[in-house]
């Protein structure tokens, strides 16, 4: 009887874990959503920090990645401007 308990343990331990989990991804989705999806994992930890949770950068990135399929979108910066090359100017006698 010992054994069936310590595996009840074992359950619960891990259904309140699975529970923060999956309340740390509808956060993460609610913050992704919410900003237009531009949020990448650095700046999504500290989102998540201001709701109680402390994840590491590793972790974010896992979560957002791997776990969800989030990634930013990036705007790509324009080209800068480089002048172009004179051209021969058309004298009139």
């Amino acid at each position: 009887m010992s054994i069936r308990y310590s595996e009840d343990f074992k359950k619960d331990a891990k259904r309140e874990y699975h529970k923060r989990l999956e309340h740390i991804f509808e956060l993460i989705k609610y913050v992704y959503h919410n900003n237009n999806r531009v949020i990448g994992y650095r700046a999504m930890r500290i989102f998540i920090k201001r709701y109680g949770y402390e994840l590491s950068n590793t972790t974010m990135h896992k979560y957002m990645n791997k776990e969800l399929n989030l990634c930013a979108v990036i705007m790509h910066s324009k080209p800068g401007y480089k002048a172009g090359k004179k051209k021969k100017s058309l004298t009139i006698s």
